[in-house]
């Protein structure tokens, strides 16, 4: 509003528009942002930084190739812009061209050593492809991005694996997402196996499914007072530190497990005594929907009827009603419901690092360029062994994920 302000009194100074072109796309007012941008260029003044910032509303839009010619024409017209040059290679990830990627990448730190975003971009690639020792390496500079505020400072030392455990208390604390901290607590058992006591700070959410799942280890939430410890170390960096490969991951599931008492009521609702709704947002859906003998049951927690959107003439979803995960705990009833399906289907959620840490079948249909965990190439996840995946062949083609799912279950009930 200040910058709307300003502007409004007649004072045209490009730099202005510039920053109200970056609030706008953090506002996501996309067509405005673009039409700031372009009042930037037309003044002729601060070229480099509109097109760089014009790619970045783009990309936002997912309007990738033009996103890419304007991060093209600021390294033209700067070629010292590093920023620029991440712009660059993180378009050319997402279609898929992962060596001028990594070149554009190598092009920025070249010119910012220690700019932590492009290390960071090309930790994902490397992990990706499955490069793990150079790519936890790189993994690290995500604690200095910027607005990173999840990292903590305390008077013990992080433990970056050299240490001897035995006998040692090491206190593990969650970074980024739930999902995050579902698939990186797999450690615990691994450090307690080295014979170190553990406490674990997570979200509050996740405070009672994980108290369940883990003996003789003490878990809080955030701001709870801590027990005393030798060493710290997020969950993320557990993976650095104890030098895991492909070929060694932790992958004994499961190591999270549910209620039993839960899991008994839930299964007593099988019966038919799930309210019907129409909660799953994916129309892709009915192609499972419509084969014979087949039931969607929605784990999504919707408390808003008049929101759930509609759903394809004869498709039929349950729902678990409103007391399903109620509460401030997440996942309990999600948890308990899990072990009464035959599977479970999902995108990159935490309802798949759950499932997958329940050892349930599962599931998970991923983007054309998912996520660095799930890997490149391949239909199973060796982080779950109970996991499969299943790729859109093109950028948003979800329905092609979803054609190899329809198929794999038919091939799994006629295999019964």
């Amino acid at each position: 509003k200040g910058l709307d302000k300003f502007l409004a009194i007649g004072n045209l100074n490009p730099d202005f528009f510039l920053n109200r072109a970056i609030a706008l796309k953090g506002l996501q007012r996309l067509e405005e942002a673009l039409s700031a941008c372009d009042k930037v260029l037309a003044s002729g003044q601060r070229l480099p930084e509109a097109w760089y910032a014009r790619g970045n509303i783009l990309f936002e839009a997912g309007r990738l190739d033009d996103a890419l010619a304007c991060y093209r024409k600021a390294m033209e017209l700067a070629p010292s812009l590093a920023d620029a040059a991440i712009g660059c290679g993180t378009v050319l990830v997402e279609r898929g061209d992962f060596e001028g990627a990594v070149a554009t990448f190598d092009r920025a730190l070249a010119l910012a050593p220690d700019n932590a975003q492009a290390h960071w971009n090309r930790s994902n690639y490397l992990l990706a492809r499955g490069d793990f020792k150079k790519g936890w390496e790189e993994f690290e500079w995500r604690k200095k991005l910027a607005g990173s505020s999840e990292f903590r400072i305390y008077s013990k030392p992080l433990w970056d694996g050299k240490e001897d455990l035995r006998g040692k208390a090491i206190h593990l604390y969650s970074e980024q997402a739930l999902g995050d901290t579902i698939q990186f607590c797999r450690y615990v058992r691994v450090l307690r196996q080295m014979g170190a006591k553990v406490s674990l700070e997570v979200q509050d959410r996740l405070i009672c499914l994980l108290r369940d799942s883990f003996d003789e280890v003490e878990v809080v939430g955030a701001g709870a007072i801590l027990p005393s410890f030798d060493y710290h170390c997020p969950l993320l960096s557990l993976p650095r530190a104890l030098g895991t490969e492909l070929a060694n991951i932790p992958d004994k599931v499961p190591y999270l497990f549910a209620e039993r008492q839960r899991v008994r009521e839930w299964a007593k609702s099988q019966g038919g005594r799930w309210e019907r709704g129409r909660s799953i947002p994916l129309a892709c859906y009915q192609a499972l929907a419509e084969m014979p003998g087949v039931r969607l049951i929605s784990l999504q927690k919707d408390r808003d009827r008049e929101r759930r959107p509609t759903l394809p003439c004869g498709m039929a979803v349950e729902t678990l009603g409103d007391d399903f995960d109620a509460g401030d705990s997440a996942f309990l009833d999600t948890a308990a419901v899990m072990e009464n399906l035959d599977l479970v289907v999902t995108c990159d959620t935490a309802i798949a690092h759950l499932a997958g840490a329940l050892g349930r079948p599962t599931w998970v249909a991923l983007r054309f360029i998912p996520d660095w965990r799930w890997l490149l190439d391949r239909s199973d996840s060796p982080w779950y062994p109970t996991m499969r995946l299943f790729r859109q062949k093109a950028v948003q083609d979800w329905s092609s994920a979803f054609a190899q799912m329809r198929d794999a279950l038919h091939e799994s009930i006629d295999g019964r």
